[in-house]
């Protein structure tokens, strides 16, 4: 059951900006010299337009409803080193300004580009992505280098997904398979219930003793190059929250969870959050036997947080297992946007599958 968090078409989405569809061409697109000014040492700065049309563009083909409508933007120049960073919600117009001459390759010694696209309500990470094409006015240039001429930029965003299932296979390079889950408990022993009439996981862990587990994402083809895009996502300063809600318990004492959630191990502040992460689940040992469920959210944010030469200071975005993350998630086939993983602490389900009708979230 594959969940896209990003919500994105299939692994890849290309955020053509300004170029066509639903995004807008701005006048600044023709011009053919788009200097504006000269670094310290001398180089030409060029004003660099970005935004979107006034028409929502749906991100995923099954989930119209769930669609990016926030982005930012982060580009470094090794030579001041200077940061240049600017943010912008669906349907405006932004711009910024960046030296010129620079390869923004990402690669050791060169610039650096990258987007992150996410909900503005609650600034959730859904996708990343680096530049694809940049423009002299209407001619795209070869390679990821800013002329004196450009005008705009072409990033190519690409879905952030995770998976929860019963499926123990290995992930390998390549799409993530249908089935495999990418969220994991040590011992791995989910079984396969029906919620609402939807077969589901429902993950077994330990009543008395914390249960580790862990938490993959892929991205795209899962590919070496685009796995290096997961460094961009940097762990920003601020909790890590792990939350969890009874569904069904034993007795009839009135409780609000059956478990703590924390993250031993986890990538430091300020570093790029590792994947796949720890996270530890620990049974209240006043409750007992019952079903929960867990989701998390951790600050994020793009490539650093330095005050930028020019542009707006960094977003803090969250990274959580779904759109909706409080709502149980059923799974990519039934077109959930939920990001909530039910656990059976103890023997919760008398050893074996069955039916289970929830209300609510």
């Amino acid at each position: 059951m594959k969940k896209t968090i990003f919500l994105g078409i299939a692994a890849v989405f290309t955020l053509a900006i300004f170029s066509c569809g639903n995004f807008a061409v701005p006048e600044a697109a023709e011009k053919v010299s788009n200097v504006v000014g000269y670094t310290e040492d001398g180089r030409a700065i060029v004003e660099l337009s970005f935004g979107t049309g006034t028409n929502s563009r749906a991100l995923h083909r099954l989930l119209s409803e769930a669609v990016a409508d926030f982005y930012e933007v982060v580009f470094y120049d090794p030579v001041g080193p200077d940061v240049y960073r600017i943010s912008w919600r669906e349907g405006s117009v932004a711009k910024l300004r960046v030296p010129s001459g620079v390869n923004y390759s990402n690669s050791a010694g060169n610039g650096y580009a990258y987007i992150f696209a996410g909900r503005e309500s609650d600034y959730t990470l859904l996708g990343v992505g680096t530049i694809d094409d940049v423009y002299e006015g209407a001619t795209p240039t070869i390679g990821t280098t800013i002329t004196a001429n450009a005008t705009r930029v072409d990033f190519e965003i690409v879905a952030l997904e995770t998976n929860v299932s019963d499926d123990s296979s290995t992930l390998s390079p390549g799409p993530l398979g249908t089935g495999v889950s990418t969220f994991r408990t040590t011992p791995f022993a989910p079984i396969v219930y029906k919620v609402n009439d939807v077969d589901i996981p429902i993950f077994a862990i330990d009543e008395t003793t914390p249960t580790p587990a862990t938490f993959e994402v892929t991205i795209g083809g899962n590919t070496s190059a685009e796995r290096a895009l997961l460094d961009c996502i940097i762990r920003a300063t601020g909790s890590l929250q792990g939350y969890s809600k009874a569904f069904l318990v034993e007795g009839s004492i009135p409780i609000t969870s059956l478990l703590t959630v924390t993250f031993p191990g986890i990538s430091a502040i300020d570093a790029p959050l590792v994947f796949p992460f720890p996270i530890e689940l620990t049974p209240d040992p006043v409750y007992g036997a019952g079903l929960c469920t867990f989701y998390f959210e951790i600050p994020v944010y793009l490539y650093n947080d330095d005050t930028p030469t020019y542009g707006s200071e960094a977003v803090t975005w969250m990274f959580k297992g779904g759109l909706n993350n409080s709502i149980l998630d059923m799974g990519y086939e039934n077109r959930s946007a939920g990001g909530a993983i039910l656990l059976s602490v103890g023997d919760a389900l008398d050893g074996g599958p069955g039916s289970l009708i929830i209300s609510g979230k």
